[in-house]
């Protein structure tokens, strides 16, 4: 597991969480104050739990919002459903950024994937949050548990070769990517060594499908592939 840890933020398999947040970990989000209202957004992992986001409708700004009713209902390769209020709020803004491009939700979380900001409207809404140094062990333990990585493009389908060898993996690739969209991304998941990210990158030189990433995840190499025009 790859771990790299600054002033700022912590990083775990590709995977960021920014210190200064605050944590909803049921619901998948974070909150981070600016003045007397909080940005919200969801956390980073989703790539990895939910597969790509296709959709993100938040509610209408001035909308007043029960706790554990809807912030945002969210449409992914994986998940359909609603990402909840953790206490009473009036959205005092959302981002339009995502009508188009909803994806930056997963791969821009902090930055221009945020979802809503909102307006507490009870007191000791705080503690109903987590700070970070609260959830950091908990995160770090499900990056590890259940191998997550979370990539700069979020792939549109994953291909788990798991138990076979990186350099036989990229064979099986070479003709299943030809079934898919051209310009559509996808997760390849081997056994892997030293030698992949070498093995894996003159692939995509013979074969001109474009590697985005690579990482190595214990004994597991993880390569992000788009699939040449």
């Amino acid at each position: 597991m790859s771990v790299i840890e600054g002033d700022a933020s912590l990083v775990v398999n590709g995977c960021s969480f920014v210190k200064k947040a605050f944590y909803d970990l049921r619901g998948e989000s974070w909150y981070i104050s600016e003045g007397d209202v909080l940005r919200m957004g969801l956390l980073p992992t989703t790539q990895f739990k939910w597969g790509k986001i296709t959709s993100v409708k938040p509610k209408a700004v001035g909308t007043i919002v029960e706790e554990g009713r809807s912030l945002a209902f969210v449409e992914a390769k994986r998940f359909v459903g609603h990402v909840p209020a953790k206490f009473r709020v009036e959205v005092s803004a959302v981002n339009e950024e995502l009508r188009n491009s909803p994806h930056l939700s997963q791969t821009d979380p902090y930055g221009l994937g945020w979802i809503v900001k909102v307006k507490p409207l009870e007191e000791g809404y705080a503690l109903k949050l987590e700070p970070f140094h609260a959830v950091a062990d908990i995160l770090l333990e499900e990056v590890k548990r259940k191998g997550i990585v979370c990539f700069k493009e979020v792939p549109d389908m994953v291909m788990a070769a798991i138990g076979v060898e990186c350099s036989q993996a990229l064979m099986v690739l070479s003709e299943r990517i030809e079934q898919v969209s051209p310009g559509q991304i996808i997760h390849l998941v081997a056994e892997g060594d030293e030698n992949s990210e070498r093995e894996v990158r003159t692939w995509s030189t013979v074969t001109g499908h474009e590697l985005l990433d690579f990482m190595r995840e214990g004994r597991l190499a993880h390569a992000l592939i788009r699939r040449r025009h």
